[in-house]
């Protein structure tokens, strides 16, 4: 069978595009397939491979045009990619908050201009963070190919016109060299630069490089002549594409090397399965892949990928919670349904010229695309268009940056006594309170401000995120101090017992400490002990803040949603029985730091409903929280204050 361009159809390698689009189809659906982000590498290496054979083709036959191949490519991606975003626009409308809104609008306007891997590069990580809610993320990888087609044609028609004699040995080696100095490129990226290395073109070309290669590599070199072997390669291939799919995680560094094993199992089945004019070389997984079902996943891979990551994404917007089984399984239906429709009523009809004839092709493009970028612009201009909810509504969705204390002290803050003052600002007195803890001693800061103020007292805070407050020990975290710790809490200490500070309070995540690995044989649990234990023999009065009710959601948007839709948010609320009264720290541990003379304080009970069956997230139309488990400064004020006055009555003297 040989298609219209000439060219001599491989049913398998859409067998392959079936299951790189099942590889990424699982992997974003959450169903267990943790590397099938790797299913974009197998398209890039088809890409590559397709691509330059058309190019290669025509070029043979006199008939190249850079006309007609931008207007095959335009055919084959635009349209579909155009009713899709239109759709995504309208859903979004209707489904996504204000942020995320805008952040569609801008990323409409760099996919415009196909350029979406640059925004989604700028805008942060494919596994997470913002990116987790744009409904075109996936877009990026449509964004390098349409980079390298318009680079590789032109390539090729400078190579081929070189010589009178077609240069066939210059493209190889030019290709190769090529593809080795990208992947260099990949494999040192991913590790200095690891967000550029993944969706840019210079880190992602020779991908679609090796495909091309295994167009120009002459007959009957590096291929397989025995069934045998190329059996063999067939099966190794795609055991490659199979186990990094399912052995690989967002903790791979990835492309890279890691990249070698999916690029190069996609290449082992494309070359040994290569037709030869005389005989058909199919191998067992060639047509293991050429079976009519997988076949057609293949041919609807392309609006299958387009689709399935927007369902998956709205589906996440609108629910509070992550996704159950049932409704990933549902968006996986949809996204067939809405694939199949795709590649029937818009892929097939332009495909085959039904729908734009020619080079009217470019105008229906061009319009679509004029129209989109000119919508994305005025919704980014417009900030998400915030008049479409109501002031109760943004009460609840800014509450996110509802956060006043935001202060890192950093070692040499702590080494030179550089703590921000709370409480009476009259910075001539000597403080009497120190408030030291991590990034829930700065979410509650606000709450040990206002209490000390009041009474005016005059006290300081001592912070750093994911830091606990004690000696001699650490846990490795992002965001804290790491390493620095311990010389940061002894400095914390020091400044304790030099400045005779009478009363310090311990303020931290405490159960993110728990079943840390010891440092240097001490565990989190004997820090603690010996942090209370050394400031109580020194005469400070110590008081153990237990931590505030942690929830299973993000507050804020749980607020915000079921506002929206007209939900009781009490229904997503942890039973308080569920949730660990003491923080997950021992009983006996308590015991311990009670008998040195330490009080323990836990405001959970201060966060109990009148009926004592739910945790309370908000208060008079605030948001108590900015995430599932930081105070807001509101929350600070409206309950963690009270809480305060009640329990230290007639404690701090002065």
């Amino acid at each position: 069978m040989v298609n219209k361009v000439g060219l001599a159809y491989r049913s398998e390698i859409d067998g392959l595009r079936a299951i790189a689009i099942i590889a990424v189809l699982l992997f974003h659906a959450n169903f267990g397939v943790t590397g099938g982000y790797v299913g974009v590498d197998v398209f890039f290496v088809i890409s590559g491979f397709l691509i330059t054979s058309l190019i290669l083709s025509d070029l043979n036959q006199g008939r190249f045009s850079f006309i007609q191949f931008w207007e095959r490519r335009a055919r084959r991606i635009a349209p579909a990619m155009i009713v899709l975003v239109f759709a995504v626009l309208v859903s979004g409308w209707f489904i996504l908050f204000p942020i995320e809104f805008r952040n569609l609008g801008r990323a409409i306007v760099f996919l415009s201009l196909f350029i979406a891997n640059i925004f989604t590069y700028m805008d942060s990580s494919y596994f997470g963070g913002a990116s987790a809610n744009n409904p075109l993320l996936h877009t990026w990888s449509l964004a390098v190919e349409e980079q390298f087609y318009l680079l590789m044609p032109l390539l090729l028609l400078i190579l081929f016109r070189y010589k009178k004699t077609k240069p066939k040995r210059s493209i190889v080696l030019l290709l190769s060299l090529m593809a080795i100095g990208s992947f260099v490129i990949s494999a040192l990226g991913a590790n200095l630069y690891p967000s550029a290395a993944f969706y840019l073109l210079p880190s992602r070309a020779w991908e679609l490089l090796v495909g091309s290669v295994l167009v120009v590599i002459p007959e009957g070199i590096f291929t397989p002549k025995k069934r045998a072997v190329r059996e063999i390669l067939s099966l190794g291939g795609l055991s490659c594409i199979v186990c990094s799919s399912l052995f690989y995680s967002d903790k791979t560094v990835f492309p890279g090397v890691a990249a070698l094993l999916p690029v190069l199992g996609t290449a082992l089945i494309i070359h040994s399965n290569r037709r030869r004019e005389t005989e058909d070389v199919d191998t067992w997984v060639g047509e293991l892949l050429s079976l009519k079902p997988i076949v057609f996943i293949g041919l609807i891979s392309y609006s299958l990928y387009l689709w399935h990551w927007p369902f998956i994404v709205m589906s996440q917007q609108i629910s509070v919670g992550p996704p159950d089984t049932v409704s990933r399984l549902a968006t996986v239906a949809l996204s067939f349904v809405a694939a199949v429709t795709s590649w029937k009523f818009v892929e097939t009809p332009f495909r085959l010229k039904k729908i734009g004839k020619g080079t009217k092709i470019f105008v229906w493009a061009g319009i679509g695309l004029f129209v989109l970028a000119i919508l994305g612009l005025c919704i980014y201009l417009l900030g998400g268009v915030r008049q479409r909810y109501s002031e109760q509504f943004y009460s609840y969705y800014e509450s996110i940056n509802d956060k006043s204390f935001r202060i890192d002290l950093s070692l040499e803050d702590a080494k030179q006594g550089n703590f921000y003052r709370i409480g009476n600002p009259d910075t001539r007195r000597r403080p009497t309170v120190l408030v030291w803890g991590d990034s829930h001693a700065k979410a509650a800061m606000e709450a040990f401000a206002h209490y000390l103020r009041s009474r005016n007292l005059s006290g300081v805070g001592a912070t750093h995120s994911s830091t606990v407050p004690v000696l001699n020990w650490y846990q490795t975290s992002p965001w804290g101090l790491n390493a620095q710790s311990p010389e940061y809490n002894q400095a914390v200490v020091d400044y304790i017992l030099k400045n005779r500070i009478k009363y310090v309070f311990l303020v931290s995540y405490w159960e993110s400490n728990i079943n840390c690995p010891p440092v240097n044989g001490k565990t989190f649990e004997s820090a603690l002990v010996e942090t209370v234990e050394v400031l109580k023999s020194e005469g400070v009065q110590v008081y153990l803040m237990l931590d505030v009710p942690r929830t299973t959601l993000n507050v804020p948007r749980l607020l915000a949603r079921t506002y929206i839709n007209g939900w009781d948010y009490r229904d997503y609320l942890s039973n308080p029985h569920n949730i660990d009264h003491n923080d997950r720290l021992d009983s006996n541990l308590l015991k311990k730091i009670h008998e040195s003379g330490t009080i323990v304080l836990n405001p959970k009970d201060a966060f109990l409903s009148e009926s004592g069956d739910y945790y309370v997230i908000e208060k008079s139309g605030q948001a108590l929280y900015i995430d599932d488990h930081h105070l807001s400064t509101k929350g600070a004020l409206l309950v963690y204050l009270p809480f305060l006055e009640h329990s230290l009555e007639g404690a701090l003297l002065y």
